[in-house]
C-alpha cells in the first residue's frame, strides 16, 4: 500500500515537472518573438536559480514563470516575499560572475491553460530590486 501512494505521488511530481518545463519553454519561444535574446534557461549556481535571463536594449532581464492549468491567480499573489529575495539574490549572483553591467529588471511570465486555450501574459518590472545588505548574500 506504502509503494503505491509513493509512485503516485510521484508521477504527480513528474507532471508538475513536466508543465513546468513546457511553459518555460512556451515563455522563451513568446520572449524571441518579442525581440529578447535568450542568454539562459533554468541558470544555476549552488542555492542559486533563475528559470530566464535574457536581454534587451540596454536590461538584463530576469525572468520568474508560471505555469497554471486550472485557475488564473491575481498577479500581485504569484511572487512573494521570500521568493522574491531568493530571486534577487540569485540575479546579483549572475551579474557579479558575468559582470553585467546593464540594468537589471526583474519581470514575470504568467502561462494559464494549454493547446489553443494558452494564454502567456508578460508583467515588465514585475517587482524592484530592494537593497539586501551583504550579510544576506
Amino acid at each position: 500500500m506504502t509503494n503505491s501512494f509513493v509512485q503516485i505521488k510521484t508521477t504527480m511530481e513528474l507532471n508538475t515537472v513536466e508543465i513546468g518545463k513546457n511553459g518555460e519553454y512556451q515563455a522563451v519561444e513568446f520572449l524571441k518573438e518579442n525581440g529578447y535574446r535568450i542568454r539562459e534557461q533554468n541558470w544555476r549556481l549552488g542555492k542559486f536559480e533563475i528559470d530566464i535571463i535574457a536581454e534587451r536594449e540596454n536590461d538584463i532581464v530576469f525572468f520568474e514563470v508560471k505555469t497554471r492549468n486550472g485557475f488564473d491567480i491575481p498577479a500581485d499573489r504569484i511572487v512573494q516575499g521570500q521568493q522574491k529575495t531568493r530571486i534577487m539574490k540569485s540575479a546579483h549572483a549572475y551579474i557579479q560572475r558575468y559582470k553585467i553591467v546593464k540594468e537589471p529588471r526583474f519581470d514575470l511570465i504568467t502561462i494559464f491553460g494549454s493547446g489553443p486555450k494558452m494564454r502567456i501574459s508578460h508583467i515588465e518590472s514585475y517587482f524592484y530590486p530592494l537593497l539586501i545588505s551583504a550579510r544576506s548574500l
